[in-house]
């Protein structure tokens, strides 16, 4: 295939999958711009040309939406940059048009200073400013809001915009948009921000406004894009006063939605309503079929890749699903679920768009089920797989769903584009599941458990078979080495422990990599896994040793702390560590060495695993993981010394970060090692708890390379069950958008967790991060334990969905690879460029996408 051609299949892949183009689509529905996904219709009369005040508010746009949207819009999380005012009878929109924020008072700060407060009256809303320069925190950090309203962290129940938590180095305005609470405003200069200037308050009102160059009746069409965002956002267009005319009348019709090709009608007869839901389509069991129809359902990939999409069936009256079979797709792997409900009974804190009830998450293995009209949709989920042998082309097959009165045929086209996604994914990724053998922290129960299962076997054998559906749709577990064992033999320094004499070192020798080489051989090779974490530690125990293998326990698990393989989970605990503190963790029954045998001892171990794993091509697939802590100098020892030797500096060092230091700390004095360059940074980054920003990569010269940078989540709607599914999906493209090549998450399999009331998924989802937060995938019994043995694996939607934004994210890399290869060869890549400005449209900031 011609490169010019292949741009241009990337272009309407990634266009169609978001409904963000304006090509003949738009034209033929005749909506102004498919990125707008509502459409309300407003009547006005206007009495004097001009500008005018249009009667319509937040709540009025909302209201609508609400009226025929399962979701419920938040009006106070309104995003006014995202309305557009059209003239019905012209067809063109109205210059200029939107909300407006408009100074309601005058200046209300006095005079500069470290330290302002400001009346405020509650409900009121406040726009604050000012000029700064330097890679501290804003004066208004007290106004971030990464708890809920209700929680007794928040120190203030004010709303506001998002500001970053850590400012650019370049001089520039900041502007913050609050909802006051009735507490004074409090602008606060401390050791922790920038030393402002220029700082202003006033009191504002936002209001829509529009220019009408003649009066009379208007027939005008408002469209919205709402945001996924729990920020308020700050209108950017501005007026110093409101205008004296207001339209003297206005009525809202009732809105209308834009699903482009995310849902149609295939089948409707006595029986049932059979219809066809995108993945990012939220079902309930009460969900209504759309009324657009089709005859087929039609679906594109390229080679290796996996697609996913759902059918739905609407009961009319009882009946019996019995079983259901793809036809005439040779070679092709198909797997098919059915999709289940959860109780929502408590909004996720992040998700503006709010949806309770029982909604569908968890997909359970096919079976036969009673249906009626009274208990709703039954949905099947399919993925239909291709592999990078695939023909190119179109395949043509049937879908036959058989009831006990008889059986409805739905044809299914598939289209096979003539390139591949990668054989391994660009993105890399750590997406938990820790907890087979252990409780997760503060639980009881750990997953071996909620199987019904007890032996070091099973937990082996339970603990693959997880990893398995994992790295098939990649989300890739943390480690698929966690309960591996490598032996090996050791001898303690002959002199003893802390001596620095010649060669009293320890002694490591007769590794033994078999199990652990069979493993990788299944999980890279096979199934094409690119990112394994080796170790798991952090800045305060990084001077801790803790791979030691000690007597072998005769059953049982007991880890050291933080991930080490099998070694530690499967035998006693031998610790060594150097400049032991009485507040570190371990201390009690650690053994203190000298620094340089420390240093021998750890680079002896890791010089092994380098050459085994560089010897099966594996080690740029393996990497090092230091979680968050307050010990800078502890790190930097470590991570100098790994990057000191040949071998061990080609592992991946993955650092958590929660603040500035990582960046700042190589701008001191120490000429002789910088992190910059030895370390892959990975930044706090969720709408609540953002530590990154795009300006990061030019203010402390990180090279934008896609290597160096990935990102964790904390709190974050993406995560969440009640959320619109693209919140979902939205995660690669905002992760390409943000040149990060890797996305890891704490867990993903904890169903007994300390945080929220966590005790089973199946009966309440809900945990301070989010519905389904910890919960990917459900325990294999509904009630929680399992009394008997079960090894049924249950995964969520969520993780289907996430394996398309990789996928997004894959069609990106490639796309803008190709646009660059072409630059010079007088390809027209416009609409490839079109298609990559689209990320951007979609994900409007570092905490809000469309």
């Amino acid at each position: 295939m011609c490169k010019s051609r292949k741009l241009i299949i990337l272009t309407l892949t990634i266009c169609s999958g978001f409904a963000v183009s304006n090509f003949s689509l738009a034209k033929e529905t005749r909506w102004y711009d498919t990125f707008y996904q509502y459409r309300i219709p407003v009547t006005v009369d206007v009495e004097q040309t001009g500008w005018n005040v249009v009667p319509v508010n937040e709540s009025d746009i909302t209201s609508a939406i609400n009226d025929i949207d399962q979701f419920t819009f938040d009006p106070i999380f309104l995003a006014y940059n995202q309305v557009l005012l059209v003239d019905n009878t012209t067809g063109q929109k109205l210059p200029d048009a939107g909300f407006y924020c408009i100074p309601k008072s005058a200046e209300l700060v006095r005079e500069q200073g470290v330290s302002i407060a400001v009346p405020t009256r509650k409900n009121q809303y406040y726009l604050v400013s000012y000029r700064a320069a330097g890679n501290k925190g804003s004066p208004l950090a007290s106004y971030h809001q990464p708890y809920p309203m209700e929680s007794k962290a928040r120190p203030n129940k004010y709303l506001g915009s998002y500001g970053p938590r850590i400012l650019p180095r370049t001089e520039q305005l900041h502007e913050h948009l609050l909802l006051s609470d009735g507490t004074p405003l409090k602008i606060l200069q401390t050791g922790h921000t920038v030393k402002a200037s220029a700082i202003s308050a006033r009191q504002v009102r936002i209001k829509l406004l529009a220019y009408f160059d003649k009066p009379g009746r208007k027939q005008l069409s408002l469209y919205y894009q709402p945001l996924c965002s729990h920020y308020l956002k700050i209108p950017k267009l501005r007026m110093d006063t409101t205008p004296d005319s207001v339209c003297s009348t206005a009525s809202l019709g009732t809105a209308e939605k834009y699903s482009g090709s995310t849902r149609y009608t295939l089948v409707d007869n006595s029986d049932a309503t059979v219809w066809f839901a995108e993945t990012t389509v939220k079902l309930k069991p009460e969900t209504p079929p759309p009324a657009a129809r089709q005859d087929a359902i039609d679906i594109s990939c390229a080679q290796n890749e996996a697609q996913s999409f759902q059918i739905v069936l609407n009961p009319k009256k009882g009946i019996v699903f019995e079983s259901v079979d793809i036809i005439g797709l040779p070679g092709k792997e198909a797997e098919i679920y059915q999709l289940d409900y959860v109780p929502i009974s408590k909004r996720s804190f992040l998700t503006p768009a709010a949806l309770g009830g029982m909604v569908g998450d968890p997909l359970v293995p096919l079976q036969p089920k009673q249906l009626n009209p009274y208990t709703g949709n039954q949905v099947l989920f399919f993925t239909i797989r291709t592999t990078a042998e695939t023909k190119p082309g179109g395949y043509n097959a049937k879908i036959r769903i058989q009831y006990n009165t008889g059986a409805v045929t739905v044809p299914l086209r598939l289209t096979v584009y003539d390139f591949a996604l990668p054989e391994y994914s660009p993105l890399q990724a750590s997406m938990g599941g820790q907890y087979f053998a252990t409780p997760a922290a503060g639980g009881k129960t750990s997953l071996l458990e909620f199987h019904g299962l007890s032996t070091r076997a099973e937990l082996k054998k339970l603990s693959n078979a997880y990893f398995d559906i994992m790295a098939r749709n990649k989300f890739f577990p943390k480690s698929v080495l966690m309960y591996t064992a490598v032996p090996f033999d050791w001898k303690a320094p002959p002199q003893g422990y802390n001596v620095d004499k010649p060669d009293n070192f320890f002694e490591l020798s007769n590794f033994d990599f078999s199990e652990m080489n069979t493993q990788l051989a299944r999980y890279i090779d096979q199934l094409k896994v690119n990112s394994v974490c080796l170790t798991n530690t952090n800045p305060r125990v990084s001077n801790l040793f803790k791979h030691l293998p000690g007597k072998p326990r005769a059953d049982g698990f007991e880890p050291a702390g933080h991930m080490t393989m099998g070694n530690q989970f499967f035998n006693e605990k031998k610790l060594f560590t150097w400049g032991k503190r009485e507040t570190d963790a371990y201390a009690g029954i650690s053994t203190e060495i000298s620094v340089k045998q420390f240093d021998r001892l750890l680079l002896d171990y890791y010089r092994a695993f380098a050459a085994n794993l560089k010897k099966h091509g594996w080690i740029d697939k393996c990497y090092i993981y230091f979680d968050y802590a307050p010990d800078i100098e502890r790190i930097r020892h470590l991570v100098k010394l790994l990057k000191s030797d040949p071998l061990t500096r080609e592992f991946k060092i993955v650092v958590l970060m929660q603040d500035a230091s990582y960046f700042t700390y190589d701008e001191g004095s120490d000429t002789e090692f910088s992190f910059g360059g030895s370390i892959v940074y990975e930044p706090n980054i969720c709408e609540s708890y953002n530590f990154w920003e795009p300006y990061n990569l030019s203010d402390y010269n990180i090279v934008e390379n896609y290597t160096n940078l990935w990102n964790r989540p904390v709190t974050s709607a993406r995560f969440a069950i009640d959320c619109p599914g693209v919140t979902n999906r939205i995660i690669g493209l905002d992760l390409f958008r943000k040149k990060a090549s890797g996305y890891l998450m704490c867990e993903t399999i904890a169903w007994d967790y300390r945080s929220g009331q966590a005790q089973n998924p199946w009966q309440n989802p809900y945990v301070r991060f989010g519905n389904g937060a910890m919960a990917y995938f459900y325990p294999p019994s509904r009630i929680g334990v399992s009394p008997v043995p079960d090894w049924t694996i249950i995964p969520s939607i969520r993780v289907m969905t996430f394996r398309e934004s990789v996928d997004d994210y894959e069609y990106a890399f490639i796309l803008a690879n190709l646009i660059e290869k072409a630059a010079d060869t007088g390809i027209d890549t416009s609409r490839a460029r079109a298609a990559r400005s689209d990320i951007d449209r979609v994900c409007v900031n570092s905490v809000s996408w469309s």
